[in-house]
């Protein structure tokens, strides 16, 4: 089960168990479930308890992906309210909540100053988010309102690291500086400069020296997890520290062509 772009701001009030304000009850022998940019500013009341602001029972592997809610949620058991009330395995990224412990803890002021909204669409590929300022009392899926800008000082990554407000003049948005690359690796974030090794005819990186093993590994501790390379000579790797060349969930080819590190 797959769902994107929902939201709730009406009311639910639910006689029995599974209250959920996207979703009441996913049984994990119907489908594994996804939620993605969906949100619940209304409130959600289950007598029977087993509920959760966003979904009740999540059952199967569960993805919840940029979503958020301000509702209450009341009538649930146990220990308290549940942005997610019941979830087997699975992951919350970039998720936002004004209950419980599982999201990112959120106030009013942040959802009404565009701070929640900024953080909604940072590191995602497109723009999803609009909220007018001062018309719009939270983040809305509709772009013919407003993109919200931040004028706080960003690092090279384009992660906030200062003090800001947040804005719809784009002029007035904080500008994301240069890397500062050193052996093709950036000094602030460790991101991998393009180019820095030619990559030959057969979709190989062939390294033959401990900076250019170390800019590959930066690229794929970045993401590009499928890369290929192939080792052209014996390298020493004395001069760095073992978290600079750690290649995590790699699943390319590395070839070592009997050389040694």
């Amino acid at each position: 089960v797959y769902l994107e772009n929902l939201g709730m701001e009406g009311t639910i009030h639910l006689a029995g168990y599974n209250g959920g304000g996207i979703i009441g009850n996913n049984q994990k022998s119907v489908a594994n479930l996804r939620v993605k940019n969906c949100y619940v500013a209304g409130d959600v009341t289950a007598d029977g308890g087993y509920s959760g602001a966003l979904t009740g029972w999540a059952g199967g592997k569960a993805i919840f992906e940029n979503c958020w809610v301000i509702g209450q949620i009341t009538g649930t058991d146990n220990d308290g309210a549940y942005f997610v009330r019941g979830m087997e395995s699975g992951t919350i990224t970039n998720c936002y909540s004004k209950i419980g412990t599982q999201a990112i803890t959120i106030t009013d002021e942040q959802v009404a100053n565009g701070e929640l909204c900024y953080f909604l669409n940072d590191n995602i590929e497109n723009m999803v988010w609009y909220q007018t300022l001062g018309k719009d009392a939270h983040p809305v899926l509709d772009a013919s309102h407003a993109v919200v800008y931040t004028t706080a000082e960003k690092s090279c990554d384009g992660n906030v690291i200062g003090e800001g407000e947040y804005t719809n003049d784009e002029s007035l948005a904080s500008v994301i500086p240069e890397h500062t690359f050193e052996n093709g690796v950036c000094t602030v974030c460790g991101d991998a400069q393009e180019g820095f090794i030619e990559i030959d005819a057969d979709g190989f990186y062939n390294i033959s020296d401990s900076k250019q093993l170390v800019w590959f590994a930066a690229a794929v501790n970045n993401g590009e997890y499928g890369l290929n390379a192939r080792l052209t000579a014996d390298i020493d790797m004395t001069e760095f520290t073992g978290d600079q060349y750690m290649l995590n969930e790699y699943t390319g080819t590395f070839d070592g062509q009997e050389h040694s590190l």
